[in-house]
């Protein structure tokens, strides 16, 4: 599901995923789909088109 940040153009999606004990920051921007991944100490940014985690396709998902 996609929840929409307050103040911000930007929806963030909960994993369905129950399975997992850190949940992934999977957000949806405009019509772009992305994920921030740390790798050594630095943020990184990966436009992605469905969760790794749970498989849904990210610009189509219900939005809350």
């Amino acid at each position: 599901m996609l929840k929409l940040i307050n103040g911000s153009e930007t929806y963030r999606h909960y994993c369905d995923n129950k399975n997992m004990t850190e949940k992934p920051h999977v957000y949806l921007h405009d019509v772009k789909s992305y994920m921030f991944v740390e790798i050594d100490g630095k943020h990184t940014e990966f436009w992605i088109k469905y969760c790794p985690w749970c498989g849904v396709e990210i610009e189509k998902e219900n939005r809350s």
